[in-house]
């Protein structure tokens, strides 16, 4: 049984209008196209298991998109991953394939929603229950340095060669499946 997302969850999606977290396969497709590769679940190296991944070209970037379902029977992105096109770079002889600041910011900008992203560290003691979440999805997901955290909880990481931004609902949805396993290989342990 593949869980869904709760309809509260519709709502948090569909709340902020300059969020590229929330939206639906076709308001992406308006913005970047249509896809150019679109992975199903149980692909290899795909955003989160499970999850439909369109992949998209986009003025020299690779963008790829997790979607999973919501009670109303819609798919939207809870997890996107921008990394630049190598083909893209080589052939146009640009940048080299890292990410710059400013192209770092101008991804974060177009993903900003309300009031931006904010800086947290992973592992600093605090008592802000934001900062506390942040900890807490730092050690069970294996994250650690600096997170970048905004108001509705997504998260984002930026490494040298991409960034990866996630609704909360992209790491709900990767603990029921995770849930799901440990008890499907619970039930197939031998009775002794």
């Amino acid at each position: 049984m593949k869980p869904v997302l709760p309809l509260a969850v519709l709502f948090l999606l569909t709340t902020s209008a300059f969020s590229r977290l929330g939206e639906t396969r076709e308001q992406t497709e308006v913005r970047y196209g249509l896809p150019k590769r679109e992975l199903s679940a149980g692909t290899r190296l795909t955003l989160i298991e499970g999850a439909l991944e369109l992949s998209f070209k986009f003025e020299g970037w690779i963008i790829r998109c997790a979607l999973l379902p919501a009670t109303d029977g819609r798919e939207y992105i809870v997890k996107e991953e921008y990394r630049k096109d190598p083909a893209f770079v080589v052939r146009n002889r640009q940048n080299p394939t890292w990410i710059l600041d400013e192209e770092r910011d101008a991804v974060l900008n177009a993903q900003a929603a309300s009031d931006g992203w904010h800086l947290k560290t992973v592992g600093q003691p605090e008592t802000d229950p934001l900062q506390v979440a942040v900890n807490q999805l730092g050690r069970s997901h294996s994250l650690s340095g600096n997170l970048l955290v905004r108001s509705d909880r997504a998260i984002g990481q930026v490494a040298w060669d991409h960034i990866t931004l996630s609704l909360p609902q992209a790491f709900s949805y990767e603990a029921q499946i995770a849930a799901i396993k440990q008890q499907k290989a619970k039930s197939a342990l031998p009775k002794f």
